[in-house]
């Protein structure tokens, strides 16, 4: 009878178990989608994490490696503000070892003086890491209201 008492307190046990981790997966997304993969993409080139409703324009994709280091270049659009994306990069970036440059300027639409932004950019932040900069051109999408256009653009020092 015991025996029979713990087989049921196992069977219990298990299917409470077997709910918690089916719950969790079903909270979790379950199976990614296309823009998750996307992102995954980003973040094993460059070791950034995509802004949450953006993704990565088809065939935008430039990566090169030189003696010197990596060129990426790497162009994504969502629904944000371009101030949005700054701030998000701003508070991202410190946590993923990059050091901004210019921070009085960085995202206050001043392009850097390294011309790492074109002059167009409405927000550009420039980021050190390593031997690399990365700069964050942040503009409006003018054909479609309420999104921002961002390219990430990696370059050896």
């Amino acid at each position: 009878m015991l025996r029979a008492m713990r087989k049921e307190s196992f069977m219990k046990k298990s299917w409470c178990l077997f709910g918690a981790v089916l719950s969790l997966f079903l909270v979790m997304g379950g199976v990614p989608v296309r823009g998750e993969e996307e992102m995954a993409r980003l973040l094993s080139d460059l070791d950034l994490p995509l802004m949450e409703k953006f993704h990565e324009e088809e065939d935008s994709r430039v990566v090169f490696d030189t003696p010197e280091g990596r060129i990426i270049e790497v162009r994504a659009q969502g629904e944000a503000s371009p101030e949005q994306v700054r701030d998000y990069y701003r508070l991202v970036l410190p946590t993923l070892s990059w050091l901004l440059a210019f921070p009085d300027q960085a995202g206050a639409g001043a392009p850097s003086d390294e011309g790492a932004c074109a002059a167009e950019v409405q927000i550009c932040l420039v980021a050190l890491r390593d031997k690399e900069i990365l700069s964050i051109s942040i503009s409006k999408d003018d054909s479609q209201a309420g999104v921002s256009v961002v390219v990430f653009d990696l370059r050896p020092r």
